[in-house]
């Protein structure tokens, strides 16, 4: 009996550490993870304050790294320039053209549903009397035959109202002196096609050549509200929000209740506090959407590990289009940029390969192919005052010194 007891408590023995893993909350398999997820944490503190250091106009900086090795988050500064509360990965930041990942997104599930095909020319979902003499060269209306794929990869020719134009005597694009003269309009996704027809020309024919145009992602918006007969944004969130559990993300001008509910960084025009400009309200389909940076990376890895995209339509998107620039990044290589539908490819010498979107506030939300890891953040300031490369290129090496 005594052997027998014996025995029993040898095999208990031997098993106590494998149920202390399972008691002990971290996990033993855990643990490494949690302790990297501390010092990657710290390590983008340090690059969150140094961008502040280095931008001394950045009021606040949000920074978040998620991988197999660990997961990193950082703020810096407050909420508003009247609150001494700093930022959390639930914070909403205004996420500028990060929001054509989500548009873009829309329009491949509805592609996925058989309800349009990327090929089909834009008349297929939009009225002329929308559309007429949008694309116009020598005289030709070349509109119908913008088809949705081009919208997607900005090779439709079509003008840029946010950025076209000539600059008005202060400075401003000229569109963005039109807000600045009316800050308090809200502005309809048509409104915007409306005005690029009446103030720009068009670029070129359709097809021709890559143009970063917020109005191919306006009128990829209307297709949207087209097929779905819902506003764009009760559309998206039926899409993606809801379905992904994305609570942090809506549309701060027509969502207001939401808007209530969550607590919004504070976003900057140099030293102009230019969260409550109503205006703003025209970037919508191409830039209109709040987030945090928790809803982002879910988001993220939602579209590339095909939980909401089939691997083709992924593939659609990612696969480049047109090449954008080159530039350099110091100690890094050289950064070469390219398109495809609705994503941003970036191509680092000392790093590999990222997918995602930036925007125009320092937002940032790249999927690092050779790490699987998600990097998100942002300045909340627009690039006349800051520039988020090194802050994202810095936070992916502290990453890679985890290998």
């Amino acid at each position: 009996m005594e052997n027998k007891k014996t025995t029993m408590i040898s095999k208990f023995l031997l098993k106590l550490p494998i149920l202390l893993c399972v008691l002990i909350s971290i996990g033993c398999g855990g643990s490494d993870s949690n302790i990297n997820s501390k010092v990657l944490s710290d390590k983008l503190q340090i690059i969150a304050e140094d961008t502040r250091t280095t931008y001394p106009m950045t009021h606040s900086v949000v920074l978040s790294l998620r991988s197999n090795n660990g997961n990193g988050f950082a703020a810096s500064g407050t909420i508003s320039p009247d609150s001494t509360k700093t930022p959390n990965e639930n914070s909403g930041i205004r996420i500028a053209s990060v929001s054509k990942l989500f548009t873009a997104t829309s329009i491949m599930l509805l592609a996925e549903q058989g309800k349009l095909s990327l090929d089909d020319s834009i008349a297929t979902y939009l009225p002329a009397s929308s559309i007429k003499g949008l694309s116009l060269i020598n005289g030709k209306d070349y509109t119908a035959t913008i088809t949705i794929r081009q919208l997607l990869s900005h090779r439709s020719g079509l003008a840029d109202y946010a950025t076209d134009g000539e600059q008005s005597s202060t400075g401003f694009t000229k569109f963005g002196q039109v807000q600045v003269d009316d800050p308090d309009r809200l502005w309809s996704l048509q409104d915007t096609i409306d005005w690029t027809r009446d103030n720009l020309k068009t670029f070129s024919r359709p097809g021709q050549s890559f143009h970063y145009a917020d109005t191919n992602f306006q009128l990829a918006g209307l297709i949207i509200e087209s097929i779905t007969k819902k506003p764009l944004y009760a559309a998206v969130r039926e899409l993606i929000f809801d379905p992904l559990g994305m609570n942090e993300t809506f549309d701060e001008f027509r969502e207001t209740e939401l808007k209530k509910k969550n607590e919004l960084i504070h976003y900057f025009l140099g030293t102009t506090d230019v969260t409550s400009v109503r205006a703003l309200s025209a970037d919508y389909a191409g830039g209109g959407w709040t987030s945090s940076t928790k809803d982002l990376n879910r988001f993220l890895q939602a579209l590339t590990t095909g939980e909401i995209l089939n691997k083709s339509s992924y593939e659609a998107m990612t696969t480049k289009l047109s090449d954008v620039t080159t530039f350099s990044a110091g100690s890094y290589g050289n950064v070469r940029t390219g398109y495809g539908l609705g994503v941003v490819i970036w191509k680092v010498d000392g790093l590999g390969t990222f997918i995602g979107h930036d925007g125009f506030f320092n937002t940032y939300a790249f999927y690092w192919v050779d790490e699987d890891a998600y990097l998100v953040g942002s300045l909340n300031i627009t690039p006349d005052s800051a520039d988020y490369t090194s802050s994202f290129l810095n936070s992916a090496d502290e990453l890679r010194k985890f290998k």
